[in-house]
């Protein structure tokens, strides 16, 4: 630490006065370096820093126009910060450079130089993200960071792009303009969700006033519910009054300051072969929502809706006839569902479940046209008759099935773990009314938007058939099939919902 100034020395009538003007001083001892113990920096950080004080009167400050200098250096493997990165859970194997210089002054600062990463693998676990040969480069030149390269494949076709400068000579009004290009890249590989996405967003605006916009469309996605729901139980309320070992309540956190100052206009689209399955579900989903507002409080508006799909329930499938999940705009996002799946029995009578309300306190209900007696319900999604002409055998089995409903079990699927492992869009066993004489083997792949191919298979050797479904509008699809006996045809199939 160096410093330059004026003090001046007196003596008069035996009284020593000292008389300290503005002393300025240069702070050069500011040193940051991260390294893991025993090992070689790296990163490394030096500053120095002007500091000016008087002390009559007091002043301590660091003029705006003083000068500046700095350097951040690095060149280490990526493995070296493995402990800080799992903080994160997240795996990078690679290597980063960077040789960057601080300058001009604390209102005007600048930078030059460059960085680069190299990674072969980057993990995250939270969301199953797998990226290879990752590669940044950006300059650094007159307060501006360029960034020259960004890009990164997932392994399965996917890729993404990054390019785009930050100004950084000022740090409030500083302009920021970056770019991302999706290119289907599989953003999520969890067993829960695998998720795939295509679109282009961008950063603008100033470093302290951002604005996030473009379009993000996903697909194809899997979304897996888990096998089982516990069932309800109550939770009574307890306050335990001055025990000091009573755990403190965490607090709710609250979004970081920055995302206040980030505005959001992005529209979030479901594109090719969007499933929901688990507990009985196999559905496709379309839709968009519009999310704007701030990161810190997002407004979402739009609906997401079945395309097509059906609920397995205790062996019955239920058609779902309408399907929506609506979003209204509420901070935090609170969607409302309105999903009906339902069937028709011999005698004329709809039955199914319904599922209304909001997200937080849905409500799940049996329904039926004509209005009948919850028993009386279940028995016609089950066996497609009334429960006064059940076998003793059949009424131990809706017994059974109301209380499994009651507890929120479900059976397990192997048919879902098969089309699974097989990779289809659908698999799926159709009762006919011969019993299992009748029973059909269904399995489909979209290959593309909107086309799907299907084979079924049945006990009988000519009971086979290739279909393919092209979805020519939301509302007209055409159909086509060929049996194993040569017999085929051709429909068009329409359908509004309201």
């Amino acid at each position: 630490m160096s410093a330059s100034g004026d003090i001046s020395v007196a003596a008069s009538g035996g009284v020593l006065t000292i008389d300290v003007g503005a002393v300025v001083a240069n702070w050069q001892g500011l040193a940051a370096r991260v390294a893991p113990t025993g090992q070689k920096e790296a990163v490394t950080v030096e500053a120095a820093v002007p500091i000016r004080f008087a002390l009559a009167p007091f002043v301590a400050d660091v003029p705006a126009g003083a000068a500046l200098s700095g350097r951040v250096t690095a060149d280490s493997d990526l493995s070296q910060m493995a402990v800080l990165l799992a903080q994160a859970n997240t795996r990078i194997d690679g290597r980063l450079t960077a040789d960057l210089r601080l300058g001009g002054s604390l209102a005007a600062p600048s930078l030059d130089g460059s960085l680069a990463l190299a990674a072969k693998k980057l993990e995250n676990a939270d969301a199953g993200l797998v990226l290879h040969n990752l590669l940044l480069r950006a300059d650094a030149a007159g307060g501006v960071l360029t960034v020259r390269q960004g890009s990164g494949q997932d392994g399965k076709g996917g890729s993404f792009t990054l390019s785009g400068t930050v100004g950084v000579s000022d740090l409030v009004n500083g302009p920021v303009d970056l770019a991302l290009t999706l290119t289907r890249l599989r953003v999520a590989g969890l067993d829960l969700a695998t998720v795939t996405a295509d679109g282009k967003a961008q950063v603008s605006g100033t470093l302290s006033r951002m604005r996030a916009s473009g379009k993000i469309t996903l697909g194809p996605a899997d979304i897996n519910l888990p096998s089982s729901l516990p069932p309800e139980v109550t939770v009574i309320p307890v306050t335990i009054i001055n025990d000091p070992n009573t755990p403190k309540k965490k607090r709710k956190l609250a979004p970081p300051a920055a995302a206040r100052h980030i505005d959001l206009d992005l529209a979030v689209a479901l594109g090719q072969a969007v499933y929901v399955r688990g507990l009985g579900l196999e559905s496709r989903w379309g839709g968009e929502v519009k999310v704007t507002g701030t990161a810190a409080a997002p407004r979402v508006v739009g609906r997401y809706f079945v395309e097509k799909g059906r609920v397995e329930l205790f062996g019955s499938n239920l058609e779902i006839s309408k399907g929506e999940i609506v979003f209204h705009g509420e901070t935090p996002p609170a969607p409302t569902f309105d999903i009906l799946a339902e069937n028709t029995s011999s005698d004329g009578v709809t039955a199914g479940v319904a599922i209304t309300g909001d997200a937080t306190n849905p409500n799940i209900a049996l329904v039926s046209k004509p209005t009948l007696p919850h028993d009386e319900i279940l028995s016609r999604i089950l066996f497609g008759q009334s429960a006064a002409t059940l076998s003793p055998l059949q009424a131990a089995q809706l017994a059974q099935a109301a209380a499994s409903l009651y507890a929120g079990g479900t059976p397990t699927s192997i048919l879902a773990r098969t089309r699974r492992i097989l990779g289809l869009d659908q698999l799926t066993l159709v009762s006919g009314k011969g019993g299992i004489s009748s029973t059909v083997l269904k399995a489909g792949k979209e290959i593309v938007k909107g086309v799907t191919v299907g084979v079924e298979q049945g006990m009988g050797a000519q009971s086979g058939a290739v279909s393919v479904e092209v979805q020519v509008t939301p509302n007209i699809t055409i159909d086509s099939r060929v049996g194993a006996n040569n017999k085929q045809g051709v429909g068009v199939n329409w359908k509004w919902d309201y």
